[in-house]
């Protein structure tokens, strides 16, 4: 109501102007008589209606100061609460960055695992250092043979502790400890070869002997010698003891029944190695060699030839080949006569694993 009542005061008082004041007028203008007064009390009534109207506008804004000062507070209040949120959310993303720069600087190979662009140098340029551990390898060697075969600053071996320092660009670091970890496993046990080789006589006189081993009593009953067999006498054995694939050579003394002198034996094996079954054992380049085979020339004098002692010289007797053993037996691998009653001398060998 009091905003029609004003609006109407104001439409009373254009009138009054308008006609106080007519559109055109050259003349000064004239005021007609008791326009004064009632413009006076317009102007009177215009005060009024803006002070009551300042007055309750005043008033209304004291009645709602609360409520725009809570409203003014609860936004202010959310405009912190989401400033506040933005902020928290940015500091776990900057503490989440932190932690993985961090995690990737104890990581040994994080520098050298983190993606370059291409075309820098900075794994070809970084250094690093390394502790290589070992188990079974000796320091010392595998630090001689590693910088003959890389490009490191430093490697330094630390037999105390059984390790190696590396000190180099990440990339030769790292192809040194590929090579330690290919290289530092246990060996693997060689088997040890015992070779065994028997000299013994076959003479078709019986002849009081020892007993022959067993081993060689079924191999003799499968030889056929020129004249029947009825005794063996062991002359003379060779015992060698040899790893996998090696080589070996050993000799000796030959005792012979009936003889002057005693010859000398030689063996020599290029290679003794395991068969395919890990059992049998093959033999290249077997050798033997006898020296001083005593050989009866006739009488040493005239007129005893009956009892006299026979002139002898020594004879060489020899041979090579290749041979197969079946794990557990023996074997007659040569033969050779040596006087001219019948006796031979054999050669049989003998070879397993230990």
């Amino acid at each position: 109501m009091r905003c029609t009542c004003f609006t109407a005061l104001v439409m009373l008082l254009a009138q009054i102007v308008l006609c106080a004041f007519p559109s055109g007028a050259q003349d000064a203008p004239v005021t007609p008589p008791g326009l004064t007064d009632e413009l006076t009390d317009v102007l009177d009534v215009l005060e009024q209606e803006l002070e009551i109207h300042g007055e309750a506008l005043q008033k209304e804004l004291s009645e709602h100061q609360g409520e725009i000062e809570q409203g003014l507070q609860s936004t202010l209040d959310e405009l912190y609460q989401s400033l506040k949120s933005e902020l928290d959310a940015a500091g776990k993303l900057i503490d989440e960055y932190n932690a993985g720069q961090q995690t990737e600087q104890r990581t040994p190979d994080a520098e050298a695992a983190r993606p370059k662009p291409e075309g820098t140098n900075v794994e070809r340029t970084a250094t690093v250092t390394r502790a290589v551990p070992l188990k079974h390898l000796a320091p010392e060697a595998f630090s001689k043979l590693a910088e003959g075969m890389f490009s490191v600053e430093e490697i330094r071996a630390d037999k105390a502790h059984k390790i190696v320092l590396v000190r180099g660009t990440a990339e030769a670091v790292k192809a040194v400890e590929a090579a330690a970890a290919k290289m530092d496993v246990a060996p693997v046990a060689v088997p040890n070869i015992l070779l065994h080789v028997y000299f013994v006589e076959a003479s078709p006189t019986p002849a009081d002997a020892k007993p022959l081993p067993a081993a060689l009593q079924a191999a003799l009953s499968e030889h056929s010698p020129a004249d029947t067999a009825i005794s063996y006498t062991l002359a003379g054995e060779l015992l060698m003891r040899v790893r996998n694939e090696c080589s070996t050579e050993s000799e000796g003394m030959i005792a012979l029944r009936d003889a002057i002198s005693m010859p000398g034996a030689k063996v020599s094996v290029n290679q003794v190695s395991l068969g395919a079954d890990r059992k049998s054992v093959r033999l290249d380049e077997f050798m033997v060699g006898v020296e001083g085979i005593p050989v009866a020339l006739g009488p040493s004098a005239p007129g005893n030839a009956a009892n006299g002692p026979k002139e002898t010289r020594g004879r060489t007797a020899g041979f090579s080949a290749d041979v197969d053993l079946a794990p557990g037996r023996a074997a007659i691998v040569g033969k050779t006569g040596i006087n001219h009653q019948g006796n031979e001398l054999l050669i049989l060998v003998e070879a397993a694993p230990v």
